[in-house]
């Protein structure tokens, strides 16, 4: 069951946003205001928000205020980017993890090499539909990660879904 809807204020909010937050209300399930600083725990997993910071003014990208999250199980660490890209992500700092997931679909962004270096991920995922209209994943992000070193990538639009197991030390892709 859904305890709390976690909404990042995007100003310019999607249709399917607005659809979501209305459904959430009418179930009252309560809906939050995320931002950076805040950390949720289910069991042995702790979920801290690393951006956004605060709402951004009528008008701005609202990729800039996707929700970033450090997702922890054990030694495990990934970071979940959402829509959020290396504009954003590397000014954060985020710390060293085991799991990527690339920002918004693999889309070209020229601070993925810095953030690469920073967090040093072993498994990085493009979660991003076959044939999709706006030509993602970039070559340009797909040579990036190609030539990290000891990086496993995997890509839905080729390797379908993607599940990612641990047991708060090792890590199972499938």
């Amino acid at each position: 069951a859904v305890d709390r809807v976690l909404d990042p204020r995007i100003p310019a909010a999607s249709v399917d946003q607005a659809g979501a937050l209305a459904a959430a209300r009418r179930l009252r399930v309560p809906v939050v205001a995320v931002h950076a600083g805040q950390e949720y725990r289910l069991g042995r997993l702790r979920l801290r928000v690393l951006w956004p910071d605060e709402p951004g003014p009528p008008g701005q990208d609202p990729n800039t205020h996707a929700t970033v999250l450090l997702a922890s199980y054990g030694e495990v660490d990934a970071l979940l980017t959402a829509d959020a890209e290396g504009g954003v992500t590397v000014p954060l700092r985020p710390p060293p993890a085991e799991i990527l997931k690339v920002a918004h679909h693999g889309s070209a962004d020229p601070f993925l090499p810095r953030l690469l270096d920073a967090v040093r991920p072993r498994v990085a995922v493009v979660s991003v539909g076959a044939g999709n209209d706006y030509g993602h994943p970039a070559p340009s992000t797909l040579a990036t990660l190609e030539r990290a070193a000891d990086l496993e990538l995997w890509r839905t639009d080729e390797d379908g879904a993607v599940t990612i197991e641990t047991d708060g030390r090792r890590i199972e892709v499938h």
